[in-house]
């Protein structure tokens, strides 16, 4: 059978739009998929107040389903307290369950003979109880028990403590019960793929990430630093409070026309006015099109401290050429960190004035950056991977 007559049903969190690491990833594979002959039907949630990028193709089909988290959240805790409570799924994956999603995939499934089912995101593996006759698979984007337990570790509030320990355990049970009724996992890291494939006794590889490689946008003069991520994830909200609490002022010290530029959709008004407060912070919020705020900056950072994944941010800094300063654990899971620069958390504000005064360094570092996914995240390492752990595996 050719590409052209093989049909996948991929059930993703939200539209691909390519604002965030994660949907970076996603349309990425997906416009893979496409180039090369498959027929998609593509579903997933659309949340409320985000904005969305669409792209289209002759043998696509999207279903959006319309999704208010906040509002559903509010009121599914109070009416089903005692069934969240003692569900075997954790809180923060059960709340993103939708029944109208489910429904649409219902329809479909029952419709459509699908070759490959793909689920996309620890919440998606929720739809895996649908009758499902073709290959299942599972791309991680985060490990989510992991990420419960660093946060249960890490947090110094007692009830948040037992907050996140129950999250933990829950998530322990719930990727048992689902990760067994695949046929594949494709984990993100090395990391994640040894303790996935142990968990699940399912063939799990490495899926590989495409990003596509920019055009080199690097300003070699000005003070401009800029970070972009989903402003309503605790790991980017945490990382930018850690960075401006802790570095900032040490920064503007010793450079003071340097400026931050905040990029991303999510943020609260709280943390609108907390980024508003410090001088010479900018909150840009939701940008259409990054070209035009990453060629008038010089420098990138991710100031990400706890970390269950590949942070697909530093790779769409890199394809532009933006040099990236990144603490250790941002950086884990990078095939190369050619083009970052890695720095222990106390140093931050250092790694970052030593590159602000040298024009030179930043300049060698751009070049390694956008050779770096030339080199490692291109559509022959997608087909390569594909060819060997899916392709041939479809009849």
């Amino acid at each position: 059978m050719s590409r052209e007559n093989k049909k996948i049903l991929f059930i993703t969190e939200d539209f691909p739009s390519g604002l965030n690491g994660n949907s970076v990833r996603t349309k990425g594979l997906l416009e893979h998929f496409l180039k090369t002959g498959y027929k998609i039907d593509l579903c997933c949630l659309h949340f409320e107040g985000f904005k969305i990028h669409q792209f289209k193709h002759k043998n696509l089909r999207v279903y959006l389903v319309e999704s208010n988290l906040i509002k559903k959240t509010l009121a599914n805790f109070y009416i089903n307290f005692f069934k969240i409570i003692f569900s075997f799924f954790p809180i923060t994956l059960r709340r993103l369950f939708n029944k109208d999603l489910n429904d649409k995939l219902a329809k479909l499934l029952h419709k459509n003979s699908y070759d490959a089912v793909f689920y996309d995101g620890y919440s998606t593996l929720q739809y895996l109880d649908h009758q499902v006759n073709a290959e299942k698979i599972y791309i991680d984007d985060e490990d989510f028990t992991d990420l419960f337990r660093q946060r249960f570790l890490l947090e110094r509030n007692i009830l948040k403590r037992i907050f996140y320990l129950h999250e933990y355990l829950k998530s322990s049970i719930y990727e048992l019960y689902f990760l067994r009724k695949l046929n594949q996992i494709w984990a993100i890291s090395p990391r994640t793929k040894k303790r996935l494939e142990k968990a699940s006794r399912v063939k799990t590889v490495i899926m590989p990430t495409i990003i596509s490689s920019m055009e080199n946008l690097y300003s070699n003069s000005g003070t401009r630093i800029v970070f972009t991520g989903t402003l309503n994830w605790r790991e980017n909200i945490e990382g930018l409070k850690w960075f401006i609490s802790n570095h900032w002022n040490n920064i503007l010290k010793l450079v003071p026309d340097a400026k931050l530029l905040v990029i991303g959709q999510g943020a609260s008004t709280e943390f609108i006015s907390y980024l508003n407060s410090f001088n010479n912070i900018i909150y840009k919020g939701y940008v259409k099109n990054l070209k035009d705020e990453y060629a008038k900056s010089c420098l990138s950072i991710a100031p990400v401290r706890i970390n269950a994944g590949i942070k697909v941010k530093i790779l769409t800094y890199m394809s532009y050429g933006l040099p990236v300063v990144s603490t250790n654990i941002a950086s884990l899971g990078l095939v190369s960190t050619d083009g970052v620069l890695i720095s222990p958390d106390k140093s931050f504000a250092k790694y970052i004035i030593i590159l602000l005064r040298n024009q030179n360094i930043r300049k060698r570092f751009s070049k390694m950056a956008h050779s770096n996914i030339k080199n490692n995240y291109s559509d022959q390492e997608m087909e390569n991977f594909l060819s060997n752990n899916f392709n041939n595996n479809l009849s």
